[in-house]
């Protein structure tokens, strides 16, 4: 065993040092320890250091000083869990005061269970693209005490639409916003993340007509970072935050952020007023703390048609203070815009309510939308599941002989001869709008990727011609 005798110019200070460890779960330390003389009871203390093995770099462990201690070998053991994952020096220090011998044997340090934690991710180079475009997929999972075994991807939307590859590359051939989930195995069991809405296609060179936007793909708590949309701080100020929970960019400067109840420390999942209208998240604009708010929430240009509507929800997290105050606004080169929502403002009630505004005004035009928050001195400003829809314009196929498409059925290439500055809208099966062009002049060539069936319509100055087609 090992011996420390009593010093001649007491007391002792002497160290027996353990190697660095690296703490593992609920690790133990422990080891046996007894005086020699019941006349001379010896005195030590156990401590750790997480930097160095200098003395100056150790504290003592919680309760670990001992004086007089039994004369029989007497086992001491602590729990070094609040270490875990740490590299650690210990050592047990003779403290004793004109003693005799202090004996210390079968030191060790036992690694505790380590539960294995599992947590599946994933990120994309490109989450808005143009049909036909590709994204590449990249695996983020984190794993511990474990190992990932497989991976099953699943694209809804997407060629091909799964893949148990680690980082795929996936090509987009319809327009739509799209899902996308991974699910990975391993030893532990499995984990799957889905996120909704996080991929939109375009169609290439012409401005989107539909969009959808839910904040579900977004970061918890991230600030002002909701691509393809943009926000504005009009007003510059710190805001409020919570007296009940804490959560990242608490007391931020700035508009908005993805606010997700569920992940607030403590957590608030279960308290109505702070939930989502659908799912996990929303985008939450905090009051200014020197009010009013300004704050913006700006939607991607887009190319309004006939019929189309903007519709979003709203709410005041609480009453207590302040109804939150809201307007909606348009612009066509989003810098002037002009409200179109009734009065100074709307105040938002305490449940989740829909506001739709109709678009039909400006049919044909490309336009920017935006929600302000304009609160005096409230508390929390709500909105989720933006939408702006556009259905196919409805016309009279009018007996226009000078227009004519073909061929019909195609393998997606068409001629339309049609006089010269014709407008040409595409729709799909369902009426979402796929492509506009104008005829430069008599013959204009049509390509569509996706087999399906279409149709077009023809504007010209003496009317509008609907046509089917047929994409083999």
């Amino acid at each position: 065993f090992g011996a420390c005798a009593y010093s001649t110019s007491a007391p002792n200070n002497d160290w027996f040092i353990l190697p660095r460890i690296l703490v593992q779960g609920n690790a133990t330390f422990s080891f046996w320890a007894r005086s020699f003389n019941s006349s001379f009871l010896e005195s030590f203390k156990v401590m750790i250091s997480t930097t160095g093995n200098t003395y100056s770099d150790f504290i003592q462990l919680p309760s670990a000083n001992y004086s007089n201690i039994a004369t029989t070998w007497t086992q001491y053991t602590y729990n070094l869990q609040n270490y875990a994952g740490q590299n650690v020096y210990l050592a047990i220090v003779c403290t004793s005061n004109d003693k005799y011998l202090f004996g210390i044997d079968d030191i060790q340090v036992v690694a505790g269970a380590v539960t294995p934690t599992k947590d599946a991710n994933f990120t994309a180079d490109n989450t808005n693209i143009s049909v036909g475009g590709t994204v590449h997929f990249t695996d983020q999972s984190t794993v511990n005490g474990t190992t990932i075994t497989g991976r099953s991807w699943e694209f809804p939307g997407g060629t091909p639409a799964s893949s148990t590859a680690t980082n795929p590359s996936i090509v987009y051939n319809t327009v739509g916003t799209y899902n996308v989930s991974l699910t990975i195995t391993t030893g532990a069991g499995n984990d799957t993340e889905t996120k909704n809405g996080y991929i939109t296609v375009s169609t290439g060179g012409t401005t989107m007509t539909s969009f959808t936007y839910d904040f579900e793909a977004c970061a918890n708590f991230v600030l002002d970072n909701f691509s393809p949309c943009e926000t504005y701080d009009g007003d510059g100020k710190a805001t409020y935050s919570s007296e009940n929970f804490d959560f990242t960019n608490e007391g931020y400067t700035g508009s908005y952020i993805a606010m997700n109840p569920s992940a607030t420390t403590p957590s608030m999942s279960g308290n109505a007023n702070w939930a989502a209208h659908l799912g996990n998240k929303y985008g939450a604009c905090f009051s200014a703390i020197a009010p009013p708010n300004n704050d913006w929430f700006i939607l991607p240009k887009l190319l309004i048609t006939t019929n189309s509507e903007f519709s979003f929800w709203a709410k005041s997290v609480t009453n207590q203070y302040e109804l939150e105050r809201f307007d909606v606004l348009i612009s066509s080169n989003n810098e002037q815009f002009s409200i179109i929502s009734a009065g100074a403002y709307i105040e938002a009630p305490t449940t989740w309510t829909k506001y739709t505004y109709s678009l039909s005004s400006y049919a044909g035009q490309e336009m920017y939308l935006a929600i302000r928050c304009v609160s005096n001195n409230a508390f929390v400003f709500a909105i989720d599941d933006i939408s702006v829809s556009s259905t196919m314009i409805v016309a009279e196929n009018l007996n226009l002989p000078n227009i004519n498409v073909f061929p019909n059925p195609s393998i997606g290439e068409f001629t339309v001869l049609a006089p010269e500055k014709s407008v040409i809208s595409i729709y799909d099966i369902s009426g979402k709008h796929i492509q506009t062009l104008t005829s430069s002049n008599a013959t204009t060539n049509i390509h569509i990727q996706v087999a399906g069936v279409y149709f077009v319509n023809i504007k010209t100055e003496k009317g509008i011609k609907t046509e089917r087609l047929i994409v083999e």
